[in-house]
């Protein structure tokens, strides 16, 4: 995950220079056997690229903040921005094809990232969930098994 993060992040800011993703990996392990989960690489690419990229698209100050944990069971991918808020009931259909909130309807794109981004989490046994309020701004939190314990 640390390869495709690291790949994702310097493609984002590539392809647009007013964007700036920080990147902190929370307590790197020092087995890198750690660092992988089981899926398709391209896909967990895409997914991370839809999400990150968002990050930036819809912050203020067009940075994204992304933070990788990696536990014994899990991998823990949190994407963050200071941006504006989303609300309770966009929260509840962000996932939704073609969905787009009010709000950004000025901002490019479809409505499909987020659809993409959590089916492909979906077909690795992952997850993803936002919170959004204005002390800590938007996060989206990214679960995917570590590979290892899928066959304990």
């Amino acid at each position: 995950m640390d390869e495709v993060l690291l790949r994702v992040i310097a493609d984002v800011q590539k392809q647009n220079n007013t964007y700036k993703v920080l990147l902190d990996f929370n307590d790197f392990p020092d087995d890198e056997k750690q660092l992988t989960t089981f899926g398709n690489v391209n896909l967990l690419y895409i997914a991370l690229k839809n999400i990150i990229e968002n990050g930036c698209k819809y912050a203020i100050d067009n940075q994204s903040s992304v933070l990788a944990s990696f536990l014994p069971a899990k991998i823990i991918i949190q994407v963050a921005n200071k941006g504006d808020i989303i609300s309770e009931s966009d929260i509840r259909n962000i996932f939704q094809p073609f969905f787009r909130a009010d709000d950004v309807k000025s901002k490019p794109g479809f409505g499909l990232g987020l659809t993409l981004a959590r089916r492909i989490l979906s077909l690795h046994n992952g997850t993803i969930a936002v919170t959004s309020d204005p002390e800590t701004g938007t996060v989206f939190s990214i679960e995917l098994p570590r590979f290892l314990a899928q066959y304990k």
